[in-house]
């Protein structure tokens, strides 16, 4: 528990009442509520965006993470709460993932119907839908046991 530095968290983090510090908008991201905290952005950022990287370039993923963390203060601001941290650019990097894999699936799917003209293009789509009910009723069940 506790921030990092008290007086670095007062003055960079989201806070509703000083809407006109614009540098709020940018600096919460990079001020934590504990060492935790900052460990486990650090960590899933890095996962993600490298993954991501890879797919859609440096930059791209620059300007993502620059808008998600816009995104993220000024929700904030509408929900009339303090924010710090940087969840919101991993956040977005899964989604961004999500819709990669995603689109990926679909292309294949409907190049191997398509184009190869290969019948396997429905367990295809069978093995997604599968992968993605077993998940969903494994996260339900994990959560009702806990």
């Amino acid at each position: 528990g506790g921030g990092l530095n008290i007086s670095l968290d007062k003055n960079l983090k989201v806070d509703p009442a000083k809407y006109q510090e614009v540098w709020r908008y940018f600096t919460y991201a990079f001020v934590h509520a504990d060492i935790e905290h900052l460990l486990f952005n650090i960590f899933a950022e890095l996962i993600t965006g490298w993954i991501l990287e890879k797919t859609s370039g440096w930059w791209k993923i620059g300007i993502l993470f620059g808008i998600s963390i816009i995104s993220g203060s000024l929700t904030t601001f509408i929900t009339n709460k303090d924010l710090v941290g940087s969840s919101a650019v991993f956040y977005s990097f899964i989604a961004a993932g999500f819709v990669h894999f995603f689109f990926i699936i679909i292309t294949l799917s409907i190049y191997n119907y398509i184009v190869e003209e290969l019948d396997g293009w429905i367990a295809h789509l069978a093995g997604f839908v599968i992968g993605a009910i077993f998940s969903i009723v494994s996260y339900l069940i994990d959560i009702n046991n806990n």
